[in-house]
C-alpha cells in the first residue's frame, strides 16, 4: 500500500483516519472535519506531520526524497 502524504481539505479518506491530529496536524484536521461538514473551506491541502518530521530529520532537506510524489 502506497502511504499517502498530501491530503486536499476536502478528502474523503481523511475520515477513516482515526488520529487526525497527529497527521494532519492540528490546523489540517480542523480544517478537513470542517470540510467534512459541509462548511466553507478555502480550496487547498496539508502535508502530513511525517513528511515535516523526515524534513527536519534530514537537515531541511527532503526534496529528492519526495520529489517523486509532488511531480
Amino acid at each position: 500500500m502506497i502511504k499517502k502524504y498530501v491530503f486536499s481539505f476536502d478528502d474523503q479518506s481523511v475520515s477513516k483516519i482515526k488520529n487526525k491530529k497527529n497527521i494532519l496536524g492540528g490546523k489540517g484536521a480542523n480544517l478537513a472535519e470542517m470540510g467534512k461538514l459541509g462548511l466553507p473551506v478555502p480550496p487547498g491541502f496539508t502535508i502530513s506531520t511525517e513528511v515535516c518530521d523526515i524534513f527536519y530529520k534530514n537537515k531541511k532537506n527532503c526534496l529528492i526524497k519526495f520529489q517523486r510524489l509532488f511531480y
